[in-house]
């Protein structure tokens, strides 16, 4: 999300925002990577590691199917972080349970 006020700071080219992120739908990602995977392998002289990480997209997309998506911080989050000069997902605040949650049923 990209906030709707102008960022202050010494940025260098003038930037005064980031360009908004469009991440891919992470179901339909590891879906895809693991079938895509599966295929590759067959006669590859790495077919057991393809298939191994073939696996592993598997699980994450059993993951990714089983979590509810990430929604972010809302707008009134993101401007009061802004006019602190403070990221709106600090890495030493920002908690990520379902993140947990994940990497619980990845290892699983």
């Amino acid at each position: 999300m990209t906030p709707k006020e102008a960022w202050t700071g010494g940025l260098p080219g003038g930037v005064k925002a980031p360009d908004a992120l469009i991440l891919p739908d992470p179901v339909t990602k590891f879906g895809r990577t693991s079938a895509r995977l599966d295929s590759l392998s067959v006669g590859h002289p790495m077919e057991e590691w393809l298939r191994f990480m073939a696996r592993l997209a598997k699980a994450q997309h059993a993951a990714a199917r089983a979590i509810a998506p990430f929604t972010g911080p809302d707008q009134a989050a993101v401007s009061q972080a802004v006019e602190a000069r403070l990221p709106p997902l600090a890495a030493d605040s920002h908690r990520r349970p379902r993140w947990r949650d994940a990497l619980a049923m990845l290892l699983r």
